[in-house]
């Protein structure tokens, strides 16, 4: 309730954003834009090197070869409307690789 409050007034330029932040509120919400941030910015750093790709990623991008669904949940990665850690899950991994 707090964090929604605290954006809502950053947008809005209010000064009630700088209160809540003195009470802590702040830290609270950077913490979890952090958390979430964190693996949007992993992947790119890895993206960004131009190296090969590892032999697991090789291994994902030749099962999205033909499937359509999770190609198009791979390029949410980039805009950052699939996290990921939930497209790099074991489990969705596992059923990519495995043609599921």
């Amino acid at each position: 309730m707090y964090d929604a409050i605290v954006v809502g007034a950053r947008c809005a330029g209010s000064s009630t954003a700088m209160l809540l932040a003195r009470k802590g509120y702040r830290a609270d919400y950077e913490r979890q834009g952090d958390e979430w941030a964190m693996p949007f910015y992993e992947l790119t750093c890895g993206m960004a090197t131009f190296a090969p790709p590892p032999p697991e990623m090789t291994a994902i991008y030749e099962a999205l070869r033909g499937n359509a669904h999770d190609t198009s949940r791979f390029i949410g990665l980039i805009t950052e409307a699939i996290s990921p850690t939930e497209f790099f899950a074991a489990e969705n991994v596992l059923r990519i690789v495995a043609g599921g």
